[in-house]
Order: structure tokens, then sequence, then C-alpha cells
């Protein structure tokens, strides 16, 4: 059964302050599917994944499975349009909120007409504080599997090894939360302002296309100097971040941009945790950094991939959704400019190779982990384009276009 993966841009996803944050997988297949066999394709997927079949309530965050994950079935067009249109209605105002005291994880089942020739349009959506895009692909990839055994045989039985639902705790006993979220310092771009946290924060896009030519030489330097390009994409863009503060503040004095490095070993036999399991288990640290207008961004990327993979070969403690016990908004203040960035880098070791896949940069806001703004990498066949998600509630198109404008500048005096 052939398929199509997209996740949806910021601007596409509901934040909502006090709320959940969700994140939707679509996946477009090549022919109608039948309701009862999605469900039993479900039903082996939960037994494989426990944490697609359970909610978290209380104040002391208690895990506990469900008797199935909430499933919808619309009609719809098999039309790009018609399925965002779809996806919106839900998120915006059916579900208004992702409440993970109902379920972490729910799939909209899109159908085409009665019968039109069109192929069916399956969505998994989950709480982005549960659950990352990696494990929705893992989940999403799963369910798509069981279809196609499905498909040859109706009457198949889906075997899977069973994992029943675990404490991370029990799986590493030395584990310990800190005490405060790793927010270490911060830059304000926008002035606080008073917000009614009851009502839901849309955002917006902002994209800059990276001039092949500029990324190919970007790309070039990032060789030389023996490195991926998601440590020196992530230093550019933290930058800009330093330009923008500095020029809004009217300074010419260093202003410090924080960065927090969460590496991600899921897929490592280090890892004591399946690479499947959820957003909460990653090996996350905290690398300081300060970048100023005239840091050498070169060797600040270089100083973090190294002291990344040193922190990697040290076996650093485990992290459980630091975000959820605690308020970042606490530390940063409102709206403040951090970090939080995934998979930096390549660091082939004994115990495997930390990928490099994605990075996002995300301003905490109150309540929640709530990323009213947002930047994403996005590189196809030579191709980068930086898609900024912001909230013009918060940020002006001002503001943002000089983030973007300061970061194609600093690619510049890197590509050199």
């Amino acid at each position: 059964m052939s398929i199509v993966y997209r996740k949806l841009n910021p601007s596409e996803m509901y934040w909502n302050a006090m709320g959940g944050a969700p994140l939707t997988l679509w996946a477009r297949l090549n022919k109608t599917l039948d309701v009862d066999v999605l469900k039993k394709a479900i039903a082996a997927t939960r037994r494989r994944h426990p944490y697609l079949n359970a909610a978290q309530s209380g104040e002391n965050l208690v895990r506990s499975p469900l008797s199935e994950i909430p499933l919808e079935v619309r009609i719809c067009k098999d039309n790009e349009d018609a399925i965002r249109r779809e996806i919106d209605d839900l998120l915006h105002h059916e579900i208004e909120h992702f409440d993970v005291s109902d379920t972490f994880c729910r799939v909209l089942l899109l159908q085409p007409e009665p019968n039109a020739p069109s192929p069916s349009n399956l969505v998994v959506l989950g709480d982005h504080r549960v659950f990352d895009g990696k494990s929705a692909l893992i989940w999403t990839q799963d369910i798509l599997r069981h279809l196609n055994t499905l498909a040859e045989d109706p009457n198949a039985t889906i075997e899977v090894d069973e994992m029943p639902m675990f404490d991370i705790f029990e799986l590493v006993p030395d584990l310990k939360l800190p005490d405060l979220p790793p927010v270490e310092g911060y830059v304000t771009l926008a002035k606080p302002q008073d917000i009614d946290e009851s009502k839901p924060v849309f955002v917006q896009d902002k994209v800059l296309k990276v001039d092949p030519e500029l990324f190919r030489r970007f790309k070039a330097q990032c060789k030389a100097h023996d490195l991926t390009v998601n440590g020196p994409l992530t230093v550019a863009y933290a930058a800009a971040i330093a330009d923008v503060a500095n020029k809004k503040a009217g300074e010419v004095s260093t202003r410090t941009v924080n960065l927090s490095m969460a590496a991600d070993l899921r897929g490592s036999t280090k890892s004591p945790v399946p690479a499947d399991c959820i957003n909460s288990i990653a090996g996350t640290f905290n690398l300081a950094v300060d970048i100023g207008p005239d840091s050498d961004l070169w060797e600040l990327a270089a100083d973090l991939a190294s002291r990344t993979a040193k922190t990697i070969e040290a076996g650093e403690p485990w992290r459980t959704m630091i975000y959820t016990k605690t308020d970042p908004a606490k530390i940063a203040g409102l709206y403040a400019v951090s970090a939080v960035v995934s998979n930096i880098g390549h660091f082939p070791n004994q115990q495997g190779e930390i990928m490099a896949t994605s990075v996002e940069s995300h301003v905490m806001g109150r309540g929640e982990m709530n990323p009213l703004t947002g930047v994403h990498f996005l590189e196809a066949q030579g191709d980068l384009r930086v898609v900024l998600g912001f909230s013009p509630k918060f940020y002006s198109a001002e503001t943002v276009d000089g983030v973007l404008n300061a970061m194609e500048a600093r690619l510049n005096e890197m590509a050199v």
C-alpha cells in the first residue's frame, strides 16, 4: 500500500496556552480503506505501542490504559485543501484542545464519497507534549504495515511483540527530575502582553527560501569543518535572534542566547527505552553558549558538536517530560526565546549512531510547553527552506522578517 507522509506546518496546528499541542501526521493511501480493517490494524498497533493506548490524569501524572483509541470517520474529497479543512475543523472546533486526560492519540479516517474511485486518507493526531514526529511516524508506519498484511489476507492474524506499559523510573532507577526545565537564558523579542489563556493562539508561517547556491556553499563549509548541517544552522538561527534582539534594544553589547540541546538517543543500543516510545524519553543535557555580533559561529558549532558527543559518550541521564512537571515561564519569563534542539548531528560510537533528523527552536509561553513561535529547517534535494511559525498576536511581521533576514545574512557570513 503506497503512502505519502506529511507533517503539517506550524500554522496548520492548533496551540492553546492552557490545552495541548496537537501534532498531526497525514498518510495518503492508494486505495479505499475498510473501517473494520483499520480497527483491526489499530488494535494490533496498540498491543505493540502501549502509549497509543493511554491517558494521563492527576497531579502525579499517572498514566493508564484506555479501552480503545478514539477513531473518527468522515467523508472528504481526496484533495489537499479539503483534507486540511477537515483537520482544521476537527482541531479548532471539536477537540478545542487536546486533553491528555482523555487520550494521548486520535485517529481520523477520511473516506471518499460512495462509489468514488478516490483513496482514503489516514491522519494520526497526538499531543506533542507526549510524543514527537518520530514516534508518530513509527506508529503510523506500524498501522500501515498491518493494513498491508490484511490487504493480502483479510483473515490474517497479526502477530506482534506485545509490550506492557512501563514506568521510566523503573527502567532507569537512578533517574531524577531536575528542579527546573532546561531553559538557561532567554532574549525577549516581544513585549509581554496580558492574554486570555483560555483562548487559542493561532500561528502563521513565514518562509525563507535559501538561495540554492548559498546553501551549496554553506554545506561545503559544513563538510570542511567536519560538521553536519543541523548544528551550524541552529547556531546561525540563534545568532540571528541575538542580532535582532540587539538591534531592537539599541544595544551594541553582546546579547546572550542560551541553547538547551536535547540529543535523541532512541534507537541506540545504549538506550533502555524502545525507539517507538514517547517524546518524554530522550537523553538530554544543557549546553549553554553565548552568541554575540562578533562570535565565530563555526567555532561555536564545532564546540557544541564536541560537547554533545562527549556528553552522549558519558551516558547522561534520561528525562521524563520535564515540561509537564514544571512551568518554563517561571524561569524564562513570558514569550522568551530559547531553543530545544533535537538530533544536532551524527556521532558514531560503539553504541550506535545518533542520527541528525530535525531541529526545532521554540518560544516558551505560559502554562504548558507552548511554542508560540518555532523554526523548522526543511531540506529536500538541495533546497533549504527556513519556516518560522509565529503568532501575530505576539510578534509583528517586521520582527519575524528581521529574524529571517538576519539568518540569511549569517548564512552568507558562514558560507564564505
